[in-house]
């Protein structure tokens, strides 16, 4: 996945010290838009129906972590889980799955 961040600036400075603290900022800056929660995938408005298995695809081209929203739309108390299974490749799919709602459910993923 391409990085969607525009790359900092980083000029010198006639003044020995401050292009330093530059330098050190621009480096920092470099550390943090590397971290891969900053280059999740959010999808909204997934439906899970009860209990059936749903892959969604993620594109980030690596094993991801899924951090679900409340869901909405639910009848009765439930849960929301990840499903690993040998089906689905997981550099390219979450497969998540919702028991006991009693109907669909919509909810937002945030991939990492």
């Amino acid at each position: 996945m391409a990085n969607r961040f525009t790359p900092p600036v980083s000029p010198r400075l006639r003044d020995r010290e401050t292009d330093r603290v530059a330098r050190n900022l621009d480096q920092r800056v470099r550390e943090l838009a590397a971290i891969p929660f900053l280059s999740g995938e959010l999808t909204r408005d997934v439906e899970l129906p009860n209990a059936e298995e749903v892959p969604i695809p993620h594109g980030l081209g690596r094993i991801a972590a899924p951090f679900v929203s409340p869901v909405r739309d639910a009848v009765n108390a439930g849960r929301v889980e990840e499903v690993i299974s040998d089906n689905y490749d997981r550099e390219k799919y979450i497969v998540l799955k919702a028991t006991g709602f009693g109907a669909t459910v919509t909810t937002s993923v945030w991939v990492l």
